[in-house]
């Protein structure tokens, strides 16, 4: 692993620590959303399209697409959904260096707020999905030399941060359990 962006420590020998994870993650393809759909209008162009067909609608939305008027494509895309029984929302995203403009749709029967579902979008969109390792610092002693590593004992990836899930004590011992000094 590189270095650790932060560190939350336990005591002297043992400490929680958040990294980037450089793993490809296709964060629409790993999980099951059910009530949830995700299409993309206008996508950077070293991005991919962002396509979630959960509610079976995308077929619709796809002939939509080809409109050249992003207002027209809105307003097409609106009636459509709202024809099919859906809640929907335009949001932009950015992955740093591009605009990305997408639609969210879902079932309010199965999802009542979509509100934790965009941030974690938004943070998978910018790249900030994270490895938190329990670590444990190492001493190796040599001839000449002793050596203080921190060691990963536990880790868990392709963690997504949000406002109201955020790298702090609580977080780690729900990821990778409480640990007391020795």
């Amino acid at each position: 692993m590189n270095e650790a962006i932060d560190t939350i420590e336990i005591d002297d020998k043992t400490r929680y620590a958040l990294y980037l994870d450089t793993w490809t993650f296709d964060y629409l393809k790993e999980w099951d959303w059910g009530g949830l759909g995700v299409f993309t209008l206008r996508h950077g162009r070293l991005t991919d399209e962002l396509e979630l067909d959960a509610l079976g609608i995308n077929y619709r939305l796809r002939e939509i697409r080809g409109n050249d008027f992003i207002e027209d494509k809105e307003a097409a895309i609106g009636k459509a959904l709202t024809r099919a029984g859906y809640n929907y929302k335009f949001i932009g995203l950015t992955d740093g260096s591009y605009w990305h403009e997408v639609v969210i749709y879902w079932d309010d029967k199965q999802i009542t707020s979509i509100d934790g579902i965009i941030d974690e979008l938004r943070a998978w969109y910018c790249g900030e999905v994270y490895s938190v390792a329990l670590e444990t610092l190492e001493t190796y002693t040599g001839r000449y030399r002793t050596i203080e590593q921190w060691e990963v004992s536990e880790s868990v990836s392709q963690v997504i941060f949000t406002r109201n899930y955020k790298f702090d004590l609580e977080t780690c011992k729900d990821l990778l359990g409480e640990r007391r000094a020795a």
